[in-house]
């Protein structure tokens, strides 16, 4: 997991991670989304984790369901993206 970068709430839980992946049109920057967030500070373990979904554009309020959490994160598409789109579909 050296190339993944944990994505957290504001208080440390760890709900995903974010992933460079090269594609044809250069790289992008994708989200691996857990199905449950993981408190490394409760002895969680990075071992056994649940991919609910792989995100590569925007996702609105991930909500992080560790006990008494309950903080929101909102994961955008990156300003390269956004750039590699525009250039897709508007003739310059």
């Amino acid at each position: 997991m050296s190339d993944l970068k944990q994505w957290k709430c504001k208080k440390g839980h760890v709900l995903g991670v974010v992933q460079r992946v090269g594609t044809q049109w250069g790289f992008i920057s994708r989200l691996m989304l857990y199905r449950h967030a993981i408190d490394l500070e409760s002895n969680g373990s990075m071992v056994d984790v649940d991919v609910i979904a792989t995100i590569e554009v925007t996702t609105l309020d991930v909500v992080c369901d560790v006990l008494n959490c309950g903080e929101k994160r909102t994961w955008y598409i990156g300003r390269d993206e956004v750039e590699k789109l525009r250039a897709m579909y508007v003739a310059e």
